[in-house]
C-alpha cells in the first residue's frame, strides 16, 4: 500500500511504517487456530491497536496523505482489514457485538465507495469491492439480518454484472523477481481464463525465451497463468512476484460465489426463519423459569460453556466454510437479542429491492448488544478436519472449561463408504465391535513389531483377517473429509473416550450414530449424554419431502433447531401450502408441549443424575425437549410406526413418562397433527383422544389467497 505514496514526508513515513506493521500484525492473526479461550487474546489486541492508530491517522491526516498519492482503495483495505479482524474475533468468541462492529466497517466501504473508483480499468480494485460484499453477505447471515443480506447479494449481482468485461480480460503488467526481490524485466501476466486465446504464444525478453505456465495458487482455489523462466536462472530460484498476482479475480470464479450463495438462501428459506434459531427469552422458555429437577433440589447444575460444530457430506450445501447443519446449530446455541432491541420481521417474496431505503435505515441499528442476556458461549466451527486436529480441538477446550461447564460435539457426517455390505463379524453390538477395533490395532502393532524385529518368527495373523478388521475398523467411524484422504479424516468412538475425563453432551448426526453408543459405559470420569440421529431419515421410506443433504440439510438437525418446520416439511408442507394463522396456531401449542415434556423431566423420580445436571442449562434443555418431540413424531409416524431401528436414540434413557409410546406423548402428537388436518398420517394407541378444548374442526392448512410472506406485523420471525 505504501507504494500509492510518491512523496516522501513525516506523515508518509509514520504512516507507511505502520501499514507494514499492521500487514505484519494481520497476517500472524489471521494464521492462528480459531479455538482457544484466552490464548490469543493479546495478538487480536496488538493488531488492533496497531490499526486504531492507522485509521485514526489517515483521518486526522488524510488531505496531507492524499496530496502525497494515497489512493482511497488502500484506506478501503485498512477498514476491510478492520472488519475481518472483527469477524475473526467474533468466530473465536462468540461475542456478537464483534459481528456489529464488522459489518458497521464494511458498510462504510461500501456507503463510501473505497474501491469504486476506476474499478472498472482495474480488476483488482473490482476483485475487492466483490471480495468486501460477500463478506458482509456473511456476516448478515451469521448475525441473522437476512433482510440486509438480501439487499447485499443483489449489489454483489449487479457490481459483478458491470465489471464482467474486466474481469474476464484481466491482463496486468508485472516483474519477475529473484529471490533477492531485485526486478529483471517487465513483462505481462495473463488470467487463466483467456489461455485459449493466448495458447503456444512465447513471450521473448532480454533475448530470453519465456514460456506459459499454469500453477495453483497458495489457497488451493484458482490456478493462474504465470510467465516461468527457462533455463538454469530458473533452477537458482526465480520466481514471479506473488506480491502483485490476483487470486480469484475472474468472472467465472465470481459466478460460482454468487451461485453457491443462491443456493444456500434456498435451503436456508424464510420459511425456515420465521421464528428466531437462536434462543429467544420471549419466544422460548426464560433461562429464569426452567422447571427446578426435584431429584436435583440443592445440587449444582452444569452450565453449557463450549461447543464444537462440525459437519461433512458430499456435495452438500455450504458457504465458505458454513454448511447448513453447522449454521443451523450455530444460531441455535447463540442468545437473541430481546426487549427493546427485539424487532418482529416481515418477509417479502421482492427481497430488497421493493424497500432499498428501509433496509439502507436497518443497516443504521446493528448492534447485537442485549446487557439482559449472559454472553454466548464459545464456539469452534470445524470445516472438513483431520481426526488429529479434531482431537487437538477437544484437548484445548477440555483443558479450559470451567469447574460447572459443559462441551458440546456436534458432529454430522456419513459413517458409510458407499453402500458397503454387512460385515459378518461383530456386526451386531456396536460396543463389541469397538472392543474388537482395539484388538484389531494391537494386533496390527504386533505384527510389525515382530516381523521386523525377529523375520523369522512369522504372526500367526494372516493379511486376510488384517484387512477384514481394518475393514469392519472403517465401518465404525464417521468420514469428517473426503474419503480419498484414508483415515486421515476418521472419527472413532474410541478418540472421544479419552476426553470423557469432563462432562460431554454429544449430538452424532449420522447413518452410523449408533456406533458411538460404545461410549456409554466407558467414561474415564464423567457420564456423557448422548443424542444419537437414525440410522436412516424418514424421507428414505417414504416421506413426501425429499430430506437428502444436499437439498435441505439433516432431518434430525432440523428438528433440534426447527422442529416446526421440520414437521411440517414431513407432511409435505412448505412456504407455498401453509396459512399464517395455521402456523401460528402450531406454534404457540408446540412451545406449550415442549414446556410441558421439560416440566415432566423436572417432576420426574426416575430421571438419570446424567440428564438432571444438564436440565438447568437453557440451550441443553431446549435441545433435550426438541429431541422428545422428534422422536415421538417418528415413532408415531404411518411410515414408520413404532420401527425402533428408524427412532432417534439417547444414552442415558429418558424415563419411560416422555416415551413415544406414552399418553401424553401421544397426545400430543395427535393435537399438533390435528391443527394440520393431518392425524391419519399417524398411528395412535386406543383410547388416545383429543382434548376437548381441541375438537373443534381444525383450519385447513392448505393456501387460498394468503401466504406466509402476507402474515399480520405481530407474528414473531
Amino acid at each position: 500500500m505504501e507504494e500509492q505514496i510518491t512523496h516522501k514526508s513525516p506523515i508518509y513515513e509514520e504512516f507507511c511504517s505502520l501499514v507494514n506493521k499492521a500487514d505484519k500484525k494481520f497476517t500472524r492473526i489471521k494464521n492462528l487456530p480459531y479455538h482457544g479461550r484466552a490464548r490469543y487474546e493479546s495478538c487480536f489486541h496488538k493488531a488492533f491497536d496497531v490499526y486504531t492508530k492507522l485509521w485514526k491517522l489517515q483521518q486526522e491526516k488524510r488531505s496531507e496523505l492524499m496530496e502525497a498519492g494515497l489512493k482511497r482503495w488502500v484506506v478501503g483495505e485498512i477498514a476491510s482489514r478492520i472488519a475481518q479482524l472483527y469477524y475473526g474475533q467474533y468466530i473465536r468468541t462468540s461475542d456478537a457485538n464483534y459481528l456489529s462492529d464488522s459489518q458497521m466497517f464494511y458498510k462504510a466501504i461500501l456507503d463510501r465507495g473505497y474501491f469504486k473508483e476506476g474499478y472498472l480499468q482495474n480488476c483488482e480494485l473490482s476483485s475487492k469491492q466483490l471480495k468486501c460484499l460477500a463478506r458482509s453477505l456473511i456476516v448478515c447471515l451469521v448475525s441473522n439480518r437476512r433482510d440486509i443480506m438480501v439487499y447485499t447479494l443483489n449489489q454483489l449481482k449487479l457490481f459483478l454484472a458491470e465489471c464482467k468485461q474486466s474481469l474476464q480480460l484481466c491482463c496486468k503488467s508485472h516483474s519477475l523477481v529473484n529471490w533477492e526481490g531485485r526486478s529483471l524485466w517487465k513483462l505481462v501476466s495473463v488470467r487463466l481464463s483467456d489461455a485459449d486465446a493466448v495458447k503456444g504464444v512465447e513471450v521473448t525478453a532480454q533475448k530470453k525465451i519465456l514460456r506459459l505456465t499454469t500453477v495453483t495458487g497458495d489457497d488451493g482455489d484458482e490456478s493462474l497463468l504465470v510467465v516461468a523462466a527457462d533455463g538454469p536462472r530458473h533452477d537458482r530460484g526465480w520466481v514471479f512476484d506473488s506480491g502483485t498476482t490476483l487470486h480469484g479475480a475472474d468472472y467465472n470464479n465470481w459466478k460460482r460465489v454468487v451461485k453457491e450463495i443462491d443456493k444456500f438462501l434456498k435451503v436456508d428459506t424464510d420459511f425456515m426463519n420465521l421464528r428466531p434459531l437462536r434462543y429467544s427469552p420471549i419466544l422460548d422458555t426464560s433461562p429464569n423459569s426452567l422447571p427446578e429437577v426435584v431429584s436435583f433440589v440443592g445440587k449444582r447444575g452444569l452450565k453449557l460453556q463450549e461447543a464444537i460444530l462440525s459437519s461433512y457430506h458430499q456435495n452438500e450445501v455450504k458457504l465458505t466454510d458454513l454448511t447448513v447443519d453447522t449454521f443451523r446449530m450455530l444460531q441455535c446455541l447463540e442468545w437473541e437479542p430481546s426487549g427493546v432491541l427485539y424487532k418482529p420481521k416481515r418477509w417479502n417474496r421482492n427481497g430488497a429491492k421493493s424497500n432499498d431505503i428501509g433496509i439502507l435505515q436497518q443497516m443504521e441499528d446493528l448492534t447485537l448488544l442485549d446487557l439482559t442476556l449472559p454472553p454466548n458461549l464459545r464456539k469452534a466451527i470445524l470445516y472438513r478436519p483431520t481426526a488429529t486436529y479434531i482431537i487437538a480441538v477437544l484437548a484445548t477446550m477440555c483443558v479450559e472449561l470451567p469447574p460447572d461447564g459443559v462441551l458440546l460435539v456436534y458432529l454430522s457426517a456419513s459413517g458409510k463408504v458407499g453402500n458397503p455390505s454387512p460385515l459378518p463379524s461383530h456386526s451386531g453390538n456396536p460396543t463389541e465391535r469397538t472392543v474388537g477395533n482395539f484388538q484389531v490395532h494391537d494386533m496390527a502393532s504386533k505384527a510389525r513389531y515382530s516381523f521386523s524385529s525377529y523375520q523369522h518368527d512369522i504372526p500367526t495373523t494372516s493379511y486376510g483377517q488384517i484387512q477384514g478388521a481394518q475393514e469392519n475398523n472403517l465401518a465404525d467411524c464417521l468420514w469428517m473429509g473426503p474419503h480419498e484422504n484414508g483415515g486421515l479424516n476418521c472419527i472413532y468412538p474410541s478418540d472421544i473416550i479419552p476426553f470423557t475425563r469432563r462432562p460431554i453432551f454429544l449430538v452424532i448426526d449420522s447413518d452410523n450414530s449408533q456406533t458411538f453408543k460404545a461410549i456409554h459405559g466407558q467414561e474415564k470420569g464423567e457420564p456423557s449424554v448422548m443424542l444419537l440421529s437414525p440410522i436412516t431419515p424418514i424421507s428414505n421410506v417414504g416421506s413426501a419431502i425429499d430430506f437428502a443433504r444436499p437439498q435441505r440439510g439433516s432431518q434430525f438437525t432440523m428438528f433440534l433447531t426447527t422442529p416446526l418446520q421440520a414437521f411440517c416439511y414431513l407432511l409435505g408442507y412448505t412456504e407455498s401450502t401453509i396459512k399464517m394463522d395455521v402456523y401460528n396456531k402450531a406454534q404457540k401449542l408446540l412451545t406449550s408441549l415442549l414446556k410441558e415434556w421439560g416440566l415432566i423431566l423436572a417432576t420426574s423420580e426416575t430421571l438419570n443424575p446424567v440428564w438432571a445436571q444438564v436440565l438447568c442449562d437453557p440451550f441443553l434443555w431446549r435441545l433435550i425437549v426438541r429431541f422428545i418431540f422428534c422422536r415421538a413424531v417418528i415413532a408415531l409416524y404411518a411410515l414408520t410406526y413404532n420401527n425402533k431401528e428408524l427412532l432417534p436414540d439417547c444414552l442415558p434413557q429418558l424415563p419411560l413418562s416422555v416415551d413415544p409410546m406414552s399418553t401424553t406423548s401421544q397426545t400430543a402428537i395427535m393435537r399438533i397433527a390435528n391443527i394440520f388436518d393431518a392425524t391419519n398420517h399417524f398411528k395412535f394407541s386406543d383410547g388416545i383422544k383429543l382434548p376437548e378444548t381441541d375438537e373443534e374442526a381444525s383450519i385447513s392448512p392448505n393456501t387460498t389467497d394468503e401466504h406466509f410472506d402476507t402474515a399480520d406485523e405481530h407474528f414473531v420471525n
